[in-house]
């Protein structure tokens, strides 16, 4: 089963995307309010996915993308997905970055199905 991480300081996305990941099949679901928060859970724990958004308090989201890739934690290899209205003016110093993907809002649920679905799930953690 997938692991994902959804960081996101709006609830009403992080709602919308906890509906549309269980339609999907993904039940565990954890939540950060911003970039910070998400690091702390990323040294705690490992995820398959983490959605991103890039307009937060405390962290940018491509502050905490260049951290978790950067930075000791247990995700520094997991896909994230970035999805903000500021993709055009983010993604050019980010595209360096593997397994990392980016998404316009508003998202194309669609789309971001057929990604998560093409996604392995890593081993459980012990």
């Amino acid at each position: 089963m997938k692991r994902l991480l959804i960081v996101d300081d709006e609830r009403d996305i992080v709602d919308l995307y906890s509906e549309f990941f269980k339609m999907v099949g993904i039940s565990d679901i954890t939540y950060a309010s911003d970039g910070i928060e998400a690091f702390v859970l990323c040294t705690q724990h490992e995820y398959d996915i983490i959605t991103l958004d890039h307009e937060m308090p405390f962290m940018k989201g491509a502050d905490f993308l260049k951290a978790i890739r950067n930075k000791e934690n247990k995700n520094t290899e997991t896909t994230v997905m970035m999805i903000s209205a500021f993709i055009p003016e983010i993604e050019n110093s980010l595209k360096n970055y593997e397994n990392t993907f980016f998404f316009d809002k508003p998202v194309d649920l669609e789309k971001l199905a057929r990604y998560i679905k093409i996604i392995p799930d890593k081993k459980t953690e012990k």
